[in-house]
């Protein structure tokens, strides 16, 4: 990757800085280890996807120009030797959505929404597209008390359509949802929960959904793993 360093924003990191002890998670592109009080570095892997491709520096440094709430965007471009070779970006402090089942039903619904519209806002309103959005993909923070998406590598700035921006980044969001939420197989319930769209109401769709569930049970439905294990019902008597 032969690019001009000095166009970005970046930071140079020394040899050998990240150790062992940082590492806090790691994916298919690269490992994360903090860095600082506030910050983590994600540094990819030699053969990954943006160390293989200039464009992706290109609009990861775009993007740590903006200000954004609903995404963990780069700070900043990381520098090893003479080579980008990550970035580094805010530090949360929480847990992925697929670790969020004991939150209340009705809460985790309503922050849910927040986080959906308020990405979609910012997203489309920069014609950005989304990519690989899914529950490990997007986490609750804690100290804001939002769920907001991580792993950001290949978004991309699109000249594409609006409609076409809005439509494909919605369903990116709701499908990561609706994967999410069927526990079991149902193939019912995950046709319903596909046909959603920008005009159709999210919690609405899902309380009527825990109330039908709670019609087939004695159970308790108040976590969103109690209705989780229940999905499977859905349907039978309706």
């Amino acid at each position: 990757m032969n690019l001009k360093v000095s166009n970005y924003n970046a930071i140079k990191i020394k040899p050998f800085s990240l150790k062992r002890k940082d590492k806090i998670g790691s994916g298919c592109n690269g490992k994360i280890y903090r860095f600082g009080d506030n910050e983590v570095i994600k540094k990819w892997k030699i053969n990954s996807f943006p160390m293989m491709n200039d464009g992706v520096v290109d609009q990861l440094d775009k993007m740590s120009r903006l200000n954004i709430n609903w995404a963990v965007f780069p700070n900043r471009l990381a520098l090893f030797g003479r080579r980008i070779k990550g970035y580094t970006m805010d530090y949360i402090d929480g847990s992925k959505m697929s670790y969020c089942g004991d939150f209340d039903y009705s809460f985790f619904l309503s922050k849910f929404n927040e986080y959906k519209n308020g990405c979609l806002e910012e997203m489309n309103s920069r014609n950005i597209i989304m990519s690989d959005v899914k529950p490990a993909n997007i986490m609750w923070d804690n100290v804001n008390s939002v769920f907001r998406s991580i792993d950001v590598d290949d978004w991309y700035e699109s000249n594409c359509p609006d409609h076409y921006i809005s439509n494909r980044n919605f369903r990116l969001i709701n499908n990561a949802f609706a994967y999410y939420f069927i526990y079991y197989i149902n193939y019912n319930l995950q046709k319903d929960a596909l046909k959603l769209d920008d005009s159709s109401d999210f919690i609405d769709f899902y309380e009527t959904v825990r109330y039908e569930l709670s019609k087939q049970t004695d159970d308790e439905l108040i976590t969103m793993n109690d209705v989780r294990r229940h999905t499977y019902l859905y349907g039978k008597k309706k």
